[in-house]
């Protein structure tokens, strides 16, 4: 009877040692899966994150950016950016350009165009920024006049005669020399004089430009 009574006690606790490690074997699985999956949940946040980020393509213009900058022509920016970004991605500006004329913080558009003007410019129906549906739009201190399209061919300067169609840098020059040498013209016609500037040059640029 007492190796029977032995023989129970033994097996209670054996059973009882196997039922307190079945349960702290659940309880710990379960502690672990749950761990797993907080783990699995934060790195599917932080790959969600890390994806979005990668993914967003900042939203781009183009701008014409012309005067008084050392390489004229199209610039690529991200959307937001303005005059004062454009003129950077175009070289920056020349010694001669008179940037207080400008709204530098305007925010431009795409297709937009800058003119940068210059210090010896004096027109202030030149226009600095136009859109790309051909209007002009207010960036500056000078007047944004209907006529700002048209060129003083007394106050341009080389920059801006270049706008001219036909008129390269070299007859810009002597434009300007011209101009220096024999006083203001007096009709758009005495353009003419100018060597370089004949009938059919002329014509082209007679609508555009006005004294």
């Amino acid at each position: 009877m007492k190796d029977l009574s032995l023989k129970m006690k033994i097996a209670v606790v054996i059973g009882g040692i196997i039922v307190i490690g079945t349960i702290g074997l659940y309880m710990y699985n379960t502690s672990a899966d749950s761990e797993d999956y907080a783990y699995y949940e934060e790195d599917m946040n932080i790959a969600d994150g890390e994806d979005t980020e990668e993914n967003v393509v900042p939203a781009k213009i183009m701008v014409h950016v012309t005067g008084q900058v050392k390489d004229q022509g199209v610039v690529l920016l991200d959307e937001g950016s303005r005059i004062v970004d454009a003129i950077e991605a175009a070289g920056g500006e020349t010694d001669d350009a008179d940037l207080a004329k400008l709204n530098l913080a305007y925010v431009l558009n795409d297709g937009e165009k800058i003119y940068v003007p210059s210090k010896a410019e004096q027109n202030q129906e030149i226009e600095y920024v136009t859109t790309s549906s051909g209007d002009t739009a207010s960036s500056g201190g000078g007047s944004m006049s209907s006529n700002s399209s048209i060129i003083n061919i007394n106050t341009a300067g080389q920059a801006e005669l270049m706008e001219l169609p036909g008129i390269g840098e070299s007859i810009a020059n002597k434009i300007i020399a011209y101009r220096e040498e024999n006083g203001k013209f007096k009709t758009i016609e005495d353009i003419k004089n100018v060597p370089g500037i004949g009938d059919s040059k002329f014509a082209n640029i007679k609508d555009m430009i006005k004294v």
